[in-house]
């Protein structure tokens, strides 16, 4: 099994973010309406029961704190060069994040964004936990919540397994559209993309600027 932390990222595309404007057949130009996706899909008991896809998207992040609120951060992705994010990592605080599919029973969609060991830092409970809730996710609906006093991911299973999907049905539930395509127009949707040291927020945490 390959570790969290040694997963390659993935690199967004762009081009499959799409246009604004459609051209119908008698060369009418329409606005389309861009479906908003969902990139902080939460796992609670609000969310109801879930299920969780194996695919995963990996990326690097850093989380700011806002310039009138540091205690309030923000989190980026980084879409940088090798040698760029090699130099951000000495300077600031890197993580890592594992954006997985998910969808509950009632059909919602969106991305878990979880977050892994990355570097020399040890897995805590939490990071091991959320780990083993998206494998048995993947094989059976299940209502994650927080415990509070173990700072770890828990989850119970239906009392009624039959009333869910099948897995059969669950995979008619999936989007259709590809989920690399998706994870793409919703960070961008988020305006949560960087892709250069010039970002104000990067060289607001490096000093370069107020």
């Amino acid at each position: 099994m390959t570790s969290d932390d040694t997963k390659k990222p993935f690199e967004l595309n762009y081009a499959d973010t799409g246009s604004d404007v459609d051209m119908d057949a008698q060369g009418v130009e329409t606005i389309k309406r861009e479906v908003q996706v969902n990139i902080n899909f939460k796992l609670n008991d609000h969310t109801g029961f879930i299920r969780q896809h194996s695919k995963v998207f990996p990326l690097y992040a850093i989380a700011i704190g806002r310039p009138d609120n540091p205690n309030i951060k923000d989190t980026y992705y980084l879409q940088l060069s090798k040698e760029d994010l090699d130099y951000l990592i000495t300077k600031h605080k890197i993580i890592k994040v594992h954006f997985t599919p998910c969808i509950n029973a009632s059909g919602a969609f969106g991305f878990n964004p979880r977050k892994v060991p990355f570097g020399n830092g040890r897995a805590h409970v939490s990071h091991t936990t959320a780990r083993e809730i998206w494998e048995i996710a993947q094989k059976q609906w299940i209502k994650v919540s927080w415990n509070d006093r173990q700072w770890c991911f828990q989850y119970e299973e239906p009392i009624d397994k039959s009333i869910f999907p099948t897995d059969e049905e669950l995979d008619e539930m999936w989007p259709t559209e590809d989920f690399s395509k998706m994870l793409s127009r919703g960070l961008k949707q988020e305006d949560v993309i960087i892709t250069s040291l010039e970002a104000t927020p990067i060289q607001r945490a490096l000093g370069a600027c107020k």
